[in-house]
C-alpha cells in the first residue's frame, strides 16, 4: 500500500505535523507540499490530505487541488486532516466548510492534529488578527499526539 500525505503550509506548522503523521503511518508514506509539488494520485492507494485553517477554511491552493481531483481522491483510501489552534469542535465545522460532501463522505477518517501561532513569522496585520482572535501575543503550539496516532492507525490499518 502506497501512501501520499498531501498538505499546504504557510508558516511550517502543518509541514511539521504532516511529518509526525508520516512517522506514525505504516510503510514509507511520501510527503507532498502542494506549493512545491503536485503528486500523481494514480501512484497511491491511500491519500491523507490536509492543511491549516485560516478564517474557518483551508487555503485556496488546497481547495483548488481538491476540486480538480475530487473524483480521483474520492476513489482512494482517503483521510482528511486539519491543523490549527482552535478547538476540536471548531475543526469539525471547518472540515464541513472546507471539503466537499463527496470528499467528506469518501473519507475513511478525519483528523485534527494541532497547530501553532508563530508571531515571528507573521506580518503585522496577521499578528494583529491572531492576537485579537486568540487573546494572546505569545507564540505557542500544540501537537495532538494521540489524534495523530489514532488517525494514522485508522488510515493505515494498524488497529
Amino acid at each position: 500500500m502506497k501512501t501520499a500525505i498531501i498538505y499546504t503550509t504557510k508558516y511550517g506548522s502543518t509541514a511539521h505535523l504532516a511529518g509526525l503523521l508520516s512517522n506514525a503511518c505504516q510503510g514509507e508514506p511520501r510527503l507532498f507540499d502542494l506549493a512545491k509539488e503536485k503528486p500523481s494520485l494514480a501512484e497511491y492507494d491511500t491519500v491523507l490530505l490536509g492543511g491549516p485553517i485560516y478564517a474557518g477554511r483551508i487555503p485556496k491552493g488546497l481547495s483548488r487541488f481538491c476540486k480538480e481531483n475530487e473524483d480521483a481522491l474520492a476513489a482512494k483510501n482517503l483521510g482528511l486532516f486539519l491543523c490549527g489552534m482552535g478547538t476540536e469542535e471548531d475543526a469539525k465545522k471547518s472540515l464541513e466548510a472546507s471539503f466537499s460532501q463527496k470528499l467528506l463522505s469518501a473519507a475513511k477518517a478525519t483528523g485534527y492534529l494541532g497547530g501553532a501561532y508563530d508571531f515571528k513569522k507573521m506580518n503585522p496585520a496577521e499578528r494583529f488578527i491572531v492576537a485579537k482572535i486568540s487573546g494572546t501575543k505569545e507564540s505557542s503550539s500544540k501537537t495532538l499526539e494521540q489524534n495523530i496516532l489514532d488517525f494514522a492507525n485508522v488510515m493505515t490499518g494498524q488497529n
